[in-house]
């Protein structure tokens, strides 16, 4: 209807005008029957398209990479080429944190760390806080993601998360332990798994203490 139509030219506006400008600037005759086309356009190749051209025109800077990050979410980027798990594990947790924001939910710190431990991401999910552990595995490898996380890594994490709620002022909010797999193949969107409540202090004997 007008308002599907109206919210989707909103999406496409940004992309289509800096093709539009992008033309003129070569000198050819500007777009002028965009409005027409934007309901019907393909958003993934937009943002494609916005991305190179943006990367074209400017250098790589910070607000070029928030820009290309607009368009171009890492969620919805093929993966790079497996370099080390090191590197893997840092690109799978830029896919798990833009994945949660999508879903919602609010990315307060990355990579907290405390008495040798370390949180990938502390999000807020309405009235929790959540602990998110994130477990990138290459998509061949036969062992589940979840499975990696121990007994003995929760309980660290557990403590890490302690050291963090020390830090708040006041009482904490209720707290809650995820589990973000990002299932990462070289070329191929990543694939997502996030799962809630994967594990909880008492499991692992632990209460919360100030």
């Amino acid at each position: 209807g007008i308002t599907s139509g109206w919210s989707k030219g909103m999406v496409f506006a940004p992309p289509l005008l800096l093709l539009q400008w992008w033309q003129k600037s070569r000198g050819t005759a500007p777009f002028s029957v965009f409005p027409s086309y934007i309901p019907s356009m393909d958003l993934p190749r937009i943002r494609d398209t916005a991305r190179r051209l943006i990367s074209r025109l400017w250098p790589n800077t910070g607000l070029v990479r928030s820009i290309v990050a607009l368009f171009y979410p890492w969620d919805q980027r093929p993966c790079p080429d497996w370099k080390s798990s090191r590197l893997a594990g840092r690109y799978g947790e830029a896919v798990a944190a833009r994945y949660l924001t999508r879903a919602g939910l609010r990315v307060l710190v990355r990579n907290f760390q405390a008495r040798g431990g370390e949180i990938d991401l502390i999000v807020r999910h309405g009235q929790e806080l959540v602990m998110v552990e994130v477990k990138t595995r290459h998509l061949k490898t036969k062992t589940a993601p979840e499975h990696s996380v121990t007994w003995s890594k929760q309980r660290k994490i557990i403590t890490t998360a302690n050291a963090y709620m020390r830090e708040l002022p006041g009482r904490p909010p209720p707290v809650r332990f995820d589990i973000v797999e990002v299932l990462y193949e070289p070329h191929v969107i990543p694939r997502v798994r996030w799962i809630r409540s994967a594990f909880s202090m008492q499991d692992a004997g632990f209460t919360w203490s100030r």
